[in-house]
């Protein structure tokens, strides 16, 4: 009898961008696989979802097992830790996206209950009602959920077959199967409707989105005015609901919002810097690659293969 691990971690093995191949034209991927042994435990660099079409298995993050059965969906955030075992009949598609690619309107995904938090959430917020879940989760969805989301994927793999295709069909698709996805975990979790946080809080993510899309400078005193509190209580209140201070939060927004603008590809590095707001392209440089690893010339490089 095979037996189960107490821990995946740490994985065996990453599932990057040699493997998934998104770029500035395809930033979304989905793929249909028959799973007819175990997957030891891996990663990825990317969000994965993976929606269980037909059979069966033991599916395992950290100590949490689950039996999978059609119409479970595996969330797993960035370098988040899983495994299968004992499939039978196991088919799955799979799902990979760039975050910086979906969350380039950060408001428009508030606007859905659970969506952000669920799909795109990890490399912003640390904890709080927006908080990124650490390990994978499971959403059930029903045979209508089933047959809409597999829809909208199939959509997503004909589209991403075409020479030239379309952002906008890509993100609509992508967007309408995780609206099903969101409500299916609203209604088994009875997630409020709106996210619980303080009006200040979301009075500093607004303002930053709004800076950030002038090229703006960050004010702790402009947003201490605005929400009629001093920048160190509004700093102590922001930190207490997203784990960052409204500092850190703008700098973060702000690289993933460059990382949109490196990733596709149409301006220059110089005129991203300039338009970001940052002092130069040197400044722009290393805080971009503190940030993401590599520099930006190679983040662009590594999603040009459509080129």
């Amino acid at each position: 009898m095979q037996k189960l691990y107490v821990s995946v971690v740490p994985p065996f093995v990453t599932v990057s961008q040699q493997r998934v191949q998104l770029s500035r034209q395809r930033p979304v991927h989905t793929e249909t696989l028959n799973v007819p042994r175990a997957v030891m435990s891996h990663d990825h660099d990317f969000y994965e979802l993976s929606l269980v079409l037909e059979g069966t298995a033991r599916h395992q993050s950290g100590s949490e097992i689950t039996t999978l059965v059609r119409g479970h969906v595996i969330v797993v955030p960035p370098t988040g830790v899983h495994a299968f075992f004992r499939p039978r009949n196991l088919r799955v598609t799979n799902v990979y996206y760039l975050v910086e690619w979906l969350a380039a309107d950060l408001r428009l995904l508030f606007g859905q209950a659970g969506l952000l938090p669920l799909f795109a959430a990890q490399p912003l917020f640390d904890k709080g009602p927006l908080a990124a879940p650490r390990a994978a989760r499971i959403v059930t969805l029903d045979e209508d959920g089933v047959n809409l989301v597999s829809a909208e994927l199939a959509a997503i793999k004909t589209e991403n077959a075409r020479a030239a295709p379309s952002g906008v069909f890509l993100k609509s698709a992508l967007l309408k199967a995780l609206v099903v996805l969101s409500r299916a975990m609203v209604e088994a979790t009875g997630t409020p409707e709106t996210v619980a946080l303080p009006r200040p809080i979301w009075q500093v993510i607004d303002s930053i989105e709004e800076w950030l899309s002038a090229g703006a400078p960050f004010s702790a005193s402009a947003l201490g005015k605005a929400a009629g509190m001093s920048p160190d209580q509004l700093a102590r209140t922001f930190r207490a609901g997203v784990g960052l201070s409204p500092r850190d939060y703008f700098q973060r927004r702000r690289i993933q919002r460059a990382r949109l603008a490196v990733l596709q590809g149409d301006k220059s590095l110089a005129e991203i810097a300039h338009e970001m707001g940052f002092t130069d392209s040197a400044h722009f440089s290393r805080l971009f690659r503190r940030s993401v690893g590599i520099s930006p010339r190679d983040f662009r490089k590594k999603f040009s293969k459509d080129e």
